[in-house]
């Protein structure tokens, strides 16, 4: 499926109305390609569960033509207040790319064995040019403050700049999650994955799935432009109610 005319128009609208809520908090947004910065930045902050792997150019293949990070300024400060990384998969079958291991540290064959306890109910096929997100990180004195529209517009970014079939992420499964996936995030599904974390990492917790196709993606952005009101346009909720600024911290950061 091609994009048109009108889908260009609208991602571009997308991307506007959230350079105009952050401006509004006197924020920037910017997006870059160097993800050895992004890798640099995490590392340095306390409150997140470290660099994800699959977007670390040290572990995995990523260069300008398959990566970005976006990245939210505070301008006065020079300070950068949150960002979220995103990565374009070609495959055939993400879920098996997942399985395989081939997705998180894929310079180096994996020697651990592959994710035991995997939900057979997960019968979506994602195929083709994939995106998945990781390192979504808000600072601490941030939060609340509906930044995670930045977290929405990366996607919308990824599905211009590389024509993107699916949008997908990773999370903890909790209840907590589920509702940050479908809420803030604004994945259209949301699917127990793997039970027992993943190979190589420390955690040992559930793992769920989060993705939209493009049509759904496209829908969301939609929606979004929709509930545009003149004067003062409100973002979708971004909070859930729940411990939210634990849950920021944590979503995203899995991989």
């Amino acid at each position: 499926m091609r994009l048109i005319k009108q889908d260009f128009s609208d991602i571009q609208a997308h991307i506007d109305l959230t350079r105009t809520h952050l401006g509004a908090l006197g924020l920037t947004l910017h997006v870059g390609h160097d993800m050895k910065a992004f890798v640099d930045y995490i590392a340095r902050q306390e409150d997140t569960h470290g660099v994800p792997s699959s977007h670390d150019p040290r572990r995995c293949h990523l260069h300008p033509g398959n990566s970005f990070w976006v990245y939210v300024k505070h301008p006065a400060s020079g300070d950068v207040v949150g960002c979220q990384a995103q990565r374009l998969i070609v495959t055939q079958d993400f879920v098996q790319d997942c399985l395989a291991q081939t997705l998180f540290a894929n310079l180096t064959p994996s020697l651990d064995a592959a994710p035991g306890g995997v939900d057979e109910s997960i019968d979506a096929r994602l195929s083709g040019r994939v995106i998945y997100g990781g390192g979504l990180y808000i600072r601490p004195d941030w939060r609340g403050n509906g930044l995670l529209i930045f977290n929405r517009v990366s996607r919308t970014i990824a599905l211009r700049h590389f024509q993107a079939d699916y949008f997908c992420g990773l999370q903890l499964n909790t209840p907590q999650r589920r509702a940050m996936a479908l809420d803030g995030f604004a994945f259209a599904h949301v699917r127990p994955f793997i039970k027992g974390g993943l190979p190589g990492k420390p955690q040992a917790d559930d793992v769920q799935l989060s993705w939209s196709s493009r049509r759904e993606w496209l829908e969301t952005i939609r929606q979004e432009l929709a509930t545009r009101d003149a004067a003062t346009r409100t973002p979708m909720r971004t909070r859930v109610p729940s411990d939210p600024l634990r849950e920021v911290a944590a979503a995203g950061n899995l991989a």
